[in-house]
């Protein structure tokens, strides 16, 4: 709750020389001063491929086609009386085209090695605290209850710390934070 958050009136920006663009916005996304989301292409250069083979950190909703269907599978789905469907499937990707990033995602992806290489439009937020007043008072509320001991507010507001803290004991907070690749 206290991470930076999109908040007030979106600017909308489309850029006619979505190349010179990528250039301009790639270093104002890595210094912090865009935020909001970006309509991109995407690459991991062929010098990063040996990094990324296992897990390709891209992830795009396509449909797949027969052809790129391998044989093996194809005979698989034969045998087992399964017939293939044509819905779209996530797939991890080397490269993407026209996708919409949060600004955070794009800086981490670009830190990594992902080359930025056009820009097509910019969503422009400033950012902030979403919730803060909710955060100070979990954290007040143990002091409330001290003073006011039949508080109906303060009973739950210490049952939220507590399953928050629960949570945080556990790992479970916060776990989108974490570093998954060592340098």
């Amino acid at each position: 709750m206290l991470n930076d958050m999109p908040c007030g009136k979106e600017k909308v920006i489309d850029y006619e020389d979505p190349v010179l663009a990528a250039t301009e916005r790639k270093n104002a996304i890595i210094n912090g001063k865009l935020f909001g989301f970006v309509e991109c292409k995407l690459a991991i250069s062929k010098t990063m491929w040996t990094k990324f083979e296992e897990m390709p950190p891209i992830f795009v909703n396509r449909e797949v086609l027969e052809a790129a269907v391998p044989k093996e599978m194809l005979d698989y789905l034969t045998r087992t009386g399964r017939k293939r469907t044509t819905k779209k499937k996530l797939l991890g990707a080397l490269e993407a085209d026209e996708i919409l990033l949060y600004t955070p995602l794009l800086r981490w992806y670009i830190e990594h090695g992902v080359e930025l290489q056009v820009v097509y439009t910019t969503i422009e937020y400033q950012p902030g605290k979403i919730l803060a007043w909710l955060v100070d008072e979990v954290t007040d509320a143990p002091c409330m209850g001290d003073t006011d001991k039949e508080s109906h507010i303060c009973r739950g507001l210490q049952t939220t710390r507590k399953q928050q803290l629960w949570k945080n004991d556990r790992g479970l907070g916060k776990a989108h934070q974490r570093e998954l690749y060592e340098e």
